[in-house]
């Protein structure tokens, strides 16, 4: 009867301990089920962050590099703003001056706005004067995008990590 109470006692043990091993097993395929939605969920969140922020970084990088070579040997100056032109809608043109050697030109930007600065960074062509470039803000162009890269990029460490962290402490669990 003693022997059967052991017996009894070592298979009610051997229940405990496998039905444990079975609560391991489906709490880490639960687990493996939410982090592959969670993955799902961040890939189409982070495919648009990736293709806006690597658009923008084309462009601004683009013509900043354009701009950069087209410039070479120019120098710099202010222009201001002494009119608007061509309105529609109260978006207009602008046109700025600059002078050179005591003489007056205008740059009138490719950009159409109703809100301009009273002055404007432009480089000249010292052999022509009348050759210019508008220093733009593709600078915020280049930091927006970077930061459209960078978000994804983050969130998947993060995610990477916290997976590791709660797959190590499941192995832990006995």
């Amino acid at each position: 009867m003693e022997n059967d109470k052991n017996v009894e006692n070592n298979n009610s043990n051997f229940f405990n301990e496998n039905s444990l091993n079975f609560k391991q097993i489906d709490l880490k395929k639960n687990i493996k089920k939410v982090f592959m939605i969670i993955k799902i969920i961040f890939i189409f969140c982070a495919v648009p962050f990736l293709l806006v922020g690597t658009i923008f970084v084309s462009v601004s990088g683009y013509n900043i590099i354009l701009n950069s070579n087209k410039t070479k040997g120019y120098l710099k100056t202010n222009a201001v703003l002494v009119d608007q032109r061509n309105c529609q809608d109260g978006v207009c043109e602008a046109i700025y001056e600059y002078s050179v050697n005591g003489k007056t030109y205008q740059a009138i930007p490719d950009e159409l706005s109703n809100n301009f600065e009273k002055q404007k960074s432009l480089k000249y062509n010292p052999d022509n004067p009348e050759q210019y470039v508008i220093d733009s803000s593709w600078g915020i162009l280049l930091f927006i995008g970077s930061l459209c890269l960078a978000v994804p990029i983050v969130e998947f460490i993060i995610m990477k990590k916290v997976k590791k962290n709660i797959f190590n402490k499941l192995e832990n669990i006995k």
